[in-house]
């Protein structure tokens, strides 16, 4: 008597292969839920350094005299409590040229003593970022000298960080933690 061989699969194999299956899809769920996560924090990041790199090339871009009413002494950037992310001109009070070389950090940062300021652009970072320090860098014209360093916190909700490092170079990098 001959022993027939049947083509498929049986039971056992077809219950193994879908449990290997199954297991797969849910560790590529968690992995997809993990990358939208890192996605939404890398765009925040990427927001604050092309909005600290705006005000970096503020500070270098030419201002032609006939355009200009105020002396521009520089370009500050700011973070704010509410996720907000501000830009502002930074002006010789007496409309002084020789004033802007002699501004102190403390007077730019703080908009007082021989600087005045004027908001030149703000931005709002999603609702579940979170900017974990309020921090302030003055790019000085003609060659956008920076004040200070510079280390900006940005987390999200879940407890994933970014941090945004600028030296005084004005070199600006993006870290993760």
């Amino acid at each position: 008597m001959k022993k027939i061989r049947s083509a498929g699969f049986t039971l056992i194999e077809m219950t193994i292969t879908m449990a290997i299956i199954a297991s797969l899809s849910v560790a590529a769920l968690q992995l997809n839920k993990m990358a939208d996560t890192d996605q939404t924090l890398t765009v925040a990041a990427l927001e604050t350094k092309n909005f600290l790199r705006l005000a970096q090339t503020l500070a270098l871009a030419p201002v032609e005299p006939d355009e200009q009413k105020k002396v521009i002494c520089g370009y500050l950037f700011e973070t704010e409590s509410d996720n907000t992310l501000k830009i502002s001109t930074v002006f010789s009070k007496n409309d002084d040229i020789i004033e802007c070389y002699q501004l102190s950090t403390n007077d730019a940062l703080s908009c007082s003593g021989k600087a005045s300021c004027e908001e030149y652009e703000s931005k709002q970072l999603e609702n579940d970022i979170s900017i974990e320090s309020n921090e302030s860098v003055f790019f000085q014209s003609p060659y956008s000298e920076v004040s200070n360093g510079l280390d900006i916190q940005i987390q999200k909700s879940n407890g994933h960080t970014k941090t945004i490092t600028i030296n005084q170079s004005g070199k600006i990098n993006i870290m993760r933690e």
